[in-house]
């Protein structure tokens, strides 16, 4: 039996797949603080937290 692991973070770019927005709306939301990323080395990344509280802050809109 084979386990599938979940992702625990996102290149902008997989979640321009996941949540079905532009990727300019991801890197928008990152610029102005909505969505956190974390930089690595040249790589960015955002955390399934961040994801989630992006969206619920998102519902109200």
């Amino acid at each position: 039996m084979k386990r599938e692991l979940k992702p625990l973070a996102y290149s902008p770019e997989e979640l321009v797949q996941v949540l079905g927005l532009g990727r300019t709306k991801i890197y928008e939301a990152i610029r102005a603080g909505k969505l956190k990323a974390v930089r690595i080395g040249r790589r960015i990344v955002i955390p399934i937290e961040a994801v989630e509280e992006f969206l619920r802050a998102s519902q109200g809109n």
